[in-house]
């Protein structure tokens, strides 16, 4: 515990490399510890220091299977890496474990976009659309797929929902 706490104050002093070292050594002698897990992940990926990050939360899923964050850490990592297979299995690992997920669903849609998959990047939007974080840049996503595919008034009507929501849209929009 103590560890754990030191570590912390060391990271809010930006003392990076220090609290590194501490949460490792914590995690040697007690690697089920998931806050010491999720805080050195966070480091690593400040760092960007990616692959050491899916390291620590790869071990620590050995522990806690069930835990959605650390898949969701997960995607959020091999997306840094450009490894958009494992990141979509991550999230949709995340979101299964909670659907209330809605940030899973949101990445989700954003790879298959850059992928093309516009059929399933719209399915996985249309699952943001409550989110009052994810709503505006849901719709906003939205449109620009209804561009794409042709559906000009469907795409209008979901930009004037972005913008309606989230004013600054409209200068990203025009």
């Amino acid at each position: 515990d103590s560890y754990f706490k030191i570590a912390s104050l060391l990271k809010e002093l930006d003392k990076k490399d220090e609290s590194t070292q501490m949460l490792q050594t914590l995690l040697k002698s007690k690697p089920d510890c998931l806050e010491a897990t999720q805080l050195l992940g966070e480091i690593l990926c400040e760092q960007e220091r990616f692959k050491e990050a899916a390291n620590v939360y790869q071990e620590a899923l050995k522990y806690h299977s069930a835990e959605y964050d650390l898949y969701y850490s997960l995607g959020i990592v091999f997306t840094r890496l450009n490894d958009f297979s494992q990141a979509k299995e991550m999230y949709e690992k995340a979101a299964t474990l909670n659907h209330k997920l809605t940030g899973a669903y949101y990445n989700l849609g954003q790879i298959c976009f850059i992928e093309g998959d516009w059929e399933e990047a719209e399915k996985y939007f249309e699952k943001c659309l409550y989110d009052d974080e994810l709503e505006a840049m849901s719709y906003y996503s939205l449109a620009k797929i209804y561009m794409i595919k042709g559906l000009k008034e469907k795409a209008i009507t979901f930009i004037n929902k972005a913008i309606e929501i989230e004013p600054s849209l409209l200068k990203k929009a025009s």
